[in-house]
């Protein structure tokens, strides 16, 4: 007797260990950006912070196609602090200086990733967006803006569409090798009602599945799906009964790994986490013989399986050692 709908993607093997992962968009894009980073691949991560809608995304990735520094007169001050509405509260600060920096410093790294990235991840999460009134602009965050300074607006399909499509194909022009996996995220936007996040989420998907139809090498994993339709129950989210939380994640990465990863890469992956694993163990007493015996082991064993796998332990070498 079967007790739910198991979704299973396609198998479309793309990641192997060496290759560079980009993840941009909504925080199940952190979700899985971290899952990577956990698992010792080289992953940068929404370098302007969680961006929910696609026309934001659309706008980060050109920004670092095009390279252009932000300036002074892209940050405004409200509430005490400097703010960029192309970015999440996270790079906001006291000090305007303070605040570019960390901008631009994000964008000089996301851009010298970029060009040798070879997985790129884009997690949309809602077609509603917010248009600034005097300045008739997208925001990617309102940073608690009053609400009467912004028009909220549905985007249809067309828009996402023509959006991402302009940006994937400049970046499928300029790094033609460049793997896309679109994915809508799980996470619920439940104030715009319950009855618009669905709508919400439809129009996203119908989008993407154009874009699909459009474009090679670009295609769609279902974690969206997955959260509503195998994990129908509210025991695989957070308290806030919005979030999946880590036991949904789990499940939802398990699933993307049986998805893109080749058979070799899922061999590999099994031997580099029982060396995370390693270096997370707790130690109750150092200094002992046991644990000095273990800490040998640790770093022999991530010595030698450095040399045949392209990952990197150092940082955790050099903390377990204590230097």
């Amino acid at each position: 007797m079967n007790f739910r709908t198991e979704i299973i993607p396609e198998h479309k093997p793309k990641i192997v260990y060496g290759n560079k992962m980009f993840c941009i968009g909504s925080c199940f894009a952190e979700n899985i950006g971290n899952k990577l980073s956990e698992s010792k691949f080289d992953v940068n991560t929404n370098p302007f912070g969680i961006l929910y809608n696609p026309i934001s995304i659309a706008d980060g990735l050109e920004r670092i196609l095009s390279g252009e520094n932000f300036e002074g007169s892209d940050l405004f001050f409200d509430g005490e602090l400097w703010h960029s509405w192309m970015h999440h509260g996270q790079f906001s600060s006291m000090e305007k200086g303070d605040c570019l920096l960390k901008i631009n410093s994000a964008l000089e790294k996301a851009i010298d990733f970029f060009a040798k990235t070879d997985v790129l991840i884009i997690t949309l999460g809602t077609a509603f967006v917010y248009k600034k009134k005097n300045e008739n602009k997208i925001v990617a965050n309102c940073h608690k803006v009053p609400n009467h300074q912004f028009n909220k607006i549905r985007l249809d399909v067309e828009e996402i569409y023509n959006a991402l499509h302009q940006s994937l194909e400049k970046i499928k022009s300029r790094f033609p090798k460049i793997n896309v996996i679109l994915t809508v995220s799980p996470v619920r936007h439940v104030r715009d009602g319950l009855l618009e996040n669905q709508k919400s989420k439809s129009i996203l998907l119908l989008a993407i599945e154009k874009l699909i139809r459009e474009l090679e090498d670009v295609d769609y994993f279902p974690s969206y799906e997955i959260q509503m339709d195998e994990l129908r129950d509210y025991r695989f989210y957070n308290p806030d009964l919005i979030h999946p939380n880590e036991m949904a994640i789990e499940y939802i990465w398990k699933k993307f790994r049986a998805a893109y990863f080749f058979e070799k890469t899922k061999e590999e992956y099994i031997e580099v986490m029982k060396i995370v694993q390693g270096f997370n163990h707790r130690v109750l007493q150092e200094g002992t013989p046991s644990h000095i015996q273990f800490v040998e082991s640790q770093v022999r064993k991530a010595t030698e399986i450095m040399k045949k796998i392209p990952v990197n332990f150092e940082l955790e070498i050099e903390s377990i050692q204590g230097k």
